[in-house]
Order: structure tokens, then C-alpha cells, then sequence
């Protein structure tokens, strides 16, 4: 749906929507290099207005190079936001092909739900 900071109608943010619904967040952030920086400010904004941050997931919806902050993103924001990484959504070359099982084993498997 996009960041916690962004409208979903006029002054009323994402933000807004999760503290209106209650429940704890999942935040879905990609892997780059500015991801540490996105994902920290994400769960200090939530924090700051008294939401729950459950976990974090890191979402390789698109192939991305391995470079070293990528590789050590997910232990840097699990230390630095005092935040559990689930784990990581692995890049799948055709996602909407939902009939082959194995495309959510595969998922399920990187998120440690199996």
C-alpha cells in the first residue's frame, strides 16, 4: 500500500489507518541500499504515535544485485529498531502464476512459516 506516511485521503495517512484498525504492523521493506534509512524512520514514525511494530519482511520483488547492504540489512534494522526480521520474500520470476504450489512453500519456507 506504500509507506506509513502516505495519504490514503487527504491528511489522512497510513499511519492513521493502522492506529484507527488496531493491530499490529508488518512492514514490508525493500532490498536496497536505503532501506535501513526508509525502514528505521518507518518504525520510529509508528512508534512516535503508539503503534505496535510486529515484525519486519524483506520483499525482493524484483531481481536485485547482492551488494553488502543489502546482504546485511535485515540484522542491521533488527538491531537498530529493536524489531524481529522475519524474514525474506525471495524474488519469484512470475508471481501471478499462483496454480504451482511451490511458489508459496517457497515463500512460506523464506518467512520461516513451515
Amino acid at each position: 500500500a506504500g509507506w506509513i506516511m502516505v495519504p490514503v485521503y487527504k491528511k489522512y495517512l497510513f499511519l492513521d489507518l493502522a492506529k484507527d484498525l488496531g493491530l499490529p504492523l508488518l512492514i514490508v521493506a525493500r532490498p536496497v541500499l536505503v532501506t535501513i534509512n526508509h525502514t528505521l524512520l518507518t518504525i520510529e514514525a509508528a512508534r512516535n504515535r503508539g503503534l505496535d511494530v510486529a515484525v519486519v519482511v524483506i520483499n525482493y520483488a524484483n531481481k536485485t544485485r547482492m551488494s553488502l547492504s543489502v546482504k546485511t540489512s535485515p540484522k542491521v534494522i533488527e538491531k537498530l529498531g529493536k524489531v524481529p526480521v522475519l524474514g525474506t520474500v525471495p524474488y519469484i520470476k512470475n508471481p501471478a502464476d499462483m496454480s504451482n504450489r511451490k511458489v508459496f512453500e517457497q515463500i512460506a519456507n523464506a518467512l520461516y512459516l513451515l
